[in-house]
C-alpha cells in the first residue's frame, strides 16, 4: 500500500501563508496553540490524546526536542485548533483511516472466538478462516499474548491455546 493510500490528504482553505523557518519554530507554535487550548494539565492532555509518554511531551514543552513528523501528523489528526491555525482540513473521503483501529479490534475478537471454539487451531488455520495473512494473525496473537489475553501451552504443533481473559 502506498503512502498516499495510508495517509489522509491535507488541503489548504486559507489564502494566508504561514512561513515556518525551522522545526523549533514549528514546535513552538504548535505547543502555544495546545497550551492555549489546555491551560491546565497540558502535558497530560496531549500525552493521553496522542497515546505517548508524558516524558516525550514534557521534553517538547521544555524545548529539549522538536516534534517529529510522525507526532506532527498525530497532532494534526487529533487537534482541530492546530489544523485551523495552519489552514488545513482533512479531506472527507479518507475517513477509513479512523476505522482501522475498530477493524483490528473486531479481528482480535474473531480470533479469540475461533480459539474459544477450537483451542487446538493453528495460526495457518486461523488466517485461512479470516482471510488474513499468517504474519497479520501472528502479530495480532502476539499483541493478545502481551495483553495477557491468550497463552499457548504445550508443544508448538501439538499445544493448545488458553484464553486467560475476555477482550
Amino acid at each position: 500500500m502506498s503512502n498516499t493510500n495510508r495517509h489522509p490528504k491535507w488541503h489548504s482553505f486559507s489564502g494566508n501563508s504561514i512561513e515556518i523557518t525551522s522545526a523549533k519554530n514549528l514546535t513552538k507554535s504548535i505547543l502555544n496553540i495546545l497550551y492555549n487550548e489546555y491551560p491546565k494539565n497540558t502535558y497530560k492532555s496531549v500525552a493521553n490524546s496522542l497515546d505517548i509518554s508524558l516524558y516525550v511531551v514534557r521534553h517538547w514543552f521544555q524545548g529539549h526536542n522538536n516534534i517529529s513528523a510522525f507526532y506532527l501528523y498525530k497532532i494534526l489528526i487529533n487537534y482541530k485548533s492546530v489544523r485551523e491555525y495552519f489552514g488545513l482540513y482533512l479531506a472527507p473521503d479518507f475517513h477509513n483511516i479512523f476505522l482501522r483501529k475498530e477493524n483490528e479490534e473486531r479481528t482480535r475478537e474473531k480470533i479469540v472466538q475461533l480459539i474459544e471454539e477450537d483451542p487446538f487451531l493453528s495460526v495457518k488455520a486461523i488466517s485461512s478462516n479470516l482471510n488474513l495473512s499468517q504474519k497479520k494473525v501472528e502479530y495480532i496473537i502476539l499483541k493478545l499474548k502481551r495483553k495477557m489475553v491468550l497463552t499457548h501451552v504445550g508443544a508448538t504443533k501439538k499445544g493448545k491455546w488458553i484464553i486467560m481473559k475476555k477482550t
